[in-house]
């Protein structure tokens, strides 16, 4: 079938593949599509299937070419696919094909675009690294973790009287003493913290269906960017309203949820959070590994990949901004950032980002740290066990959810791997680091 082959390494990761196909591979090919013409074939004076051989030739020489080409091409690309271990990404671009002729081997080639991949990888027995450990108050963390609880298992009720904090209200509002100032209606949480406190804060001891004027004072974060950064007044009416009522965290509520006492709902808190920032300082302190080593290794990465994921980095940062009440313009100002710089610090973000997965999954599959089935569903079901709340739900999303369990695969492969390395370089004390958001 396949005379010679000749794979060529271009730039940023592009293959051009040469070869040449056996005339005779061509021509057993092309008989058999014009066998198949000629059987199928009513040509003027022939009955069906008894035009001559020489006559299909001639008539259908274009088709049975073309009909050959789509034939051999697709059975010599996988061939040279298979027997080179190659890992394309993207199909085959053919060319030169199109000189194929009667009684000659065929030469052409293809271009494609290959998996990304460690050329070269810097050694890790040199890497020194401090160990990552978090400093937290765990008391703030038990307290966090019981408030998203009384949230979770809020329940709502009618306002009695005047709007209170927590409350969920509908209000309508127009700034006064200004031109082009229509009346705007908005959902509202009464809460701190919550994007659009700062108005409506001025709402608490106001009752429903009654309009009052405020003075609000709106700093220069404040979503709606018409009033942002100024002192207004307002005329306002609370439309409606929900109380969001919480419960009494006490024995009672723990039964709720499946545990005893109160104490052992906080002690199986501690216990979960400890797990996770176990595993999270493990990897944050591979991550710093990772980043030594891929300064000194070598990669093949194409242009198309690095694209791709930087527009996911891109979106994932602007998403996140987007979910924290600020603007992208805030944000640029912020960082620091212009449109142009955010773009390459995402660039560069995305290319780093892909070169430590391939460390990580080199490092992996060289040390068979790639979790099997059996691995996967122990940890599945030791994650499940460490949940304090909606354990059943959990067993059931990753039964049914194979995007999922295949993320949890992949955060299983970081973690081995991780352990593997820390054993392999040498730590030199440890990194304090003050845990966000406690």
């Amino acid at each position: 079938m396949i005379l010679e082959t000749s794979i060529e390494k271009k730039e940023n990761g592009l293959l051009e593949v040469k070869c040449k196909i056996d005339k005779d591979y061509l021509a057993k090919i092309m008989n058999e599509i014009t066998l198949n013409i000629q059987a199928n074939a009513s040509l003027k004076g022939f009955r069906k299937g008894k035009t001559p051989l020489n006559m299909i030739k001639k008539v259908y020489d274009g088709q049975i070419k073309y009909d050959a080409l789509n034939k051999a091409l697709p059975e010599v690309y996988e061939k040279i696919v298979k027997e080179h271990n190659l890992k394309p990404i993207t199909m085959p671009q053919f060319e030169g094909y199109e000189k194929m002729e009667k009684d000659q081997h065929l030469d052409f080639s293809f271009t494609i675009e290959t998996a990304p991949e460690v050329e070269e990888m810097a050694s890790y027995e040199e890497v020194e690294v401090q160990k990552i450990e978090y400093e937290y108050d765990l008391n703030k963390i038990v307290e966090k973790e019981m408030n998203i609880l009384k949230e979770t298992y809020a329940q709502t009720g009618k306002i009695e009287g005047s709007v209170q904090e927590n409350d969920f209200v509908k209000a309508s509002f127009k700034v006064l003493e200004a031109e082009n100032q229509e009346e705007k209606t908005s959902y509202f949480v009464v809460k701190e913290n919550e994007p659009h406190y700062a108005l409506a804060k001025n709402f608490i001891g106001k009752n429903l269906d009654e309009k009052a004027v405020i003075e609000a004072e709106l700093p220069d974060t404040y979503p709606d960017k018409t009033i942002a950064g100024k002192k207004v007044k307002m005329e306002i009416l609370i439309q409606e309203g929900k109380r969001i009522i919480y419960p009494e965290l006490n024995d009672e509520f723990a039964k709720k949820i499946n545990f005893d006492t109160l104490d052992l709902l906080k002690e199986a808190i501690v216990a979960n959070f400890k797990e996770k920032l176990k595993e999270e300082e493990l990897l944050l302190t591979a991550d710093k590994i990772y980043t030594l080593l891929l300064e000194k290794s070598k990669f093949t990465i194409t242009d198309s990949v690095i694209l791709n994921q930087a527009q996911a980095e891109l979106s994932n940062i602007i998403n996140g901004v987007v979910r924290s009440g600020k603007t992208v313009d805030q944000y640029f100002e912020e960082e620091g950032l212009t449109q142009e710089s955010f773009i390459e610090k995402s660039k560069k973000q995305a290319v780093d980002n892909i070169k430590k997965y391939l460390l990580m999954h080199k490092i992996g599959e060289s040390n068979n740290l790639i979790p099997d089935e059996k691995a996967l569903n122990s940890y599945i079901d030791h994650m499940i066990q460490i949940e304090y709340v909606n354990q059943d739900k959990l067993k059931d999303y990753y039964s049914k959810n194979e995007q999922a369990k295949k993320n949890l695969e992949t955060k299983l492969t970081e973690i081995k791997t991780a352990e593997w390395l820390l054993g392999k370089v040498k730590i030199s004390g440890t990194e304090k680091k003050k845990l966000e958001g406690e």
